[in-house]
């Protein structure tokens, strides 16, 4: 549970049901585009949202390896670089829409970086160095 492959699936299913909504209804949104949509549409873009999802999903099973890695480190990027385009919009926009990107983004950078708790190991020791009452000094 403490592992970053819970953070992956988790990651895995936001992005799954970003990349279907844009999906199944890109021509329904009436909200204004992101600067993104000029580089590709909206249905190629929740295209690669749905291949991010999948491959956070997949490799969350196998989530210290190297794979798991590079999906994580693509989806976190995608979501940060998501979130600072709404920058080209008004700071209201951006306060709006883009805020929660960035820090999506750098929730999953921090829990990434802090280590899992998995791997805190304690070791017994059997007396203490500077413990006077055994005679040590």
């Amino acid at each position: 549970m403490l592992t970053d492959g819970m953070l992956m699936l988790l990651i895995g299913v936001a992005l799954l049901s970003r990349g279907w909504v844009s999906h199944r209804y890109h021509t329904d949104l009436t909200i204004v585009p992101h600067p993104a949509d000029l580089l590709l549409p909206t249905w190629g873009w929740s295209y690669a949202w749905l291949v991010l999802a999948l491959a956070n999903i997949i490799l969350a099973r196998w989530h210290d390896s190297r794979a798991a890695a590079i999906a994580l480190s693509l989806a976190a990027t995608s979501i940060l670089f998501w979130g600072l385009g709404y920058l080209v919009f008004t700071p209201e926009q951006f306060f709006f829409r883009g805020v929660i990107y960035v820090a999506f983004a750098f929730t999953i950078t921090w829990s990434t970086w802090r280590g899992r708790r998995g791997q805190v190991t304690i070791r017994e020791v059997a007396h203490d160095r500077h413990d006077t009452r055994n005679g040590d000094e």
